[in-house]
């Protein structure tokens, strides 16, 4: 799931990612809940007015730093795979 982020520059574009998966989320949710439960008029009129409310922004921020670190994290590693390559022939005589 992480390579969503790929080419984030800093916190802002993961915050903006994360906000739209969020409101993308909510929304196909709610839309095929009331797809299935036949909702029409008044309740679905409700569910979007409620969902128009939703500071999907604020959402995102809380999750920013957990996701910057893991990507953070992820990358170290990487680094470190890169930096030590192993040599499979010489671990075959050991």
């Amino acid at each position: 799931m992480l390579d969503m982020f790929e080419g984030c520059e800093d916190k802002g574009d993961i915050t903006n990612i994360i906000e739209d998966y969020i409101k993308n989320y909510v929304e196909e949710f709610v839309e095929y809940s009331l797809a299935l439960g036949d909702a029409h008029g008044f309740i679905h009129d409700m569910l979007n007015s409620a969902i128009q409310e939703i500071d999907f922004r604020d959402i995102a921020e809380h999750y920013v730093d957990d996701v910057a670190d893991e990507l953070e994290s992820n990358n170290t590693e990487e680094n470190e795979i890169e930096m030590y390559p192993v040599d499979k022939d010489a671990l075959a005589f050991a």
